[in-house]
């Protein structure tokens, strides 16, 4: 999850190429991002960046890991462990994508959307191998809220008939849209009172 700002000088090339692309990818797209705007970005030649990288999509495959890994460890895992009603935990997740909004919009003048989402409606149908890994990431993310409502389930905070794997998929279906239309609307509060009601309906109607 990147916060609009240049990459710091004390990374190493590798870090700063990785830094550069997301700053450059996630406000913009996939296919207008250059090799050469991301090396000058960084600060590293196109020698430097065929080392570490033999591609661009390569790049960014690398890129798509990183920031999923700090998705996992930043959000996902604490926020989903902590002992609050699953509806709050989620709703969390939500405010945390909002508040990334919101810094983009301060940092780099507008809300950027989900790198994860902009890079799927972008680059799946011509990139197969970004199309698979961020399948992959999307069925992760589901899976760490299905096992959360599952127990929500198993303890009786949810009732039985719920349906823990599809309702995961509409919660990030859900944030996903959610997003997409605060991108298309440069405005982060699409999300923040979107957000609000969306969960509301879904907790009210799995609790009927």
């Amino acid at each position: 999850m990147s916060t609009g700002t240049l990459p710091e000088a004390g990374l190493g090339s590798r870090q700063r190429l990785l830094a550069s692309a997301a700053e450059l990818i996630e406000p913009g797209s996939y296919r207008s991002v250059a090799v050469k705007a991301i090396c000058e970005h960084a600060g590293v030649n196109k020698g430097s960046f065929y080392h570490y990288f033999p591609s661009k999509r390569a790049l960014v495959l690398a890129m798509i890991d990183e920031a999923w890994e700090q998705m996992t460890e930043q959000v996902l895992v604490p926020i989903l462990a902590a002992p609050i009603p699953i509806g709050r935990r989620i709703s969390r997740i939500y405010d945390c994508m909002y508040d990334v909004q919101v810094a983009h919009q301060q940092t780099v003048g507008y809300a950027t959307g989900c790198l994860f989402g902009s890079l799927a409606a972008e680059a799946s149908t011509l990139e197969e191998p970004l199309r698979v890994r961020l399948l992959e990431v999307f069925e992760q993310w589901v899976g760490y809220m299905q096992a959360a409502l599952q127990i929500a389930v198993d303890q009786g905070e949810l009732p039985k008939h719920l349906d823990p794997a599809a309702t995961a998929w509409i919660l990030l279906a859900g944030l996903q849209g959610l997003l997409l239309l605060a991108k298309t609307a440069d405005d982060p509060e699409v999300l923040g009172t979107g957000g609000d009601e969306f969960l509301r309906l879904v907790f009210d109607s799995v609790s009927v």
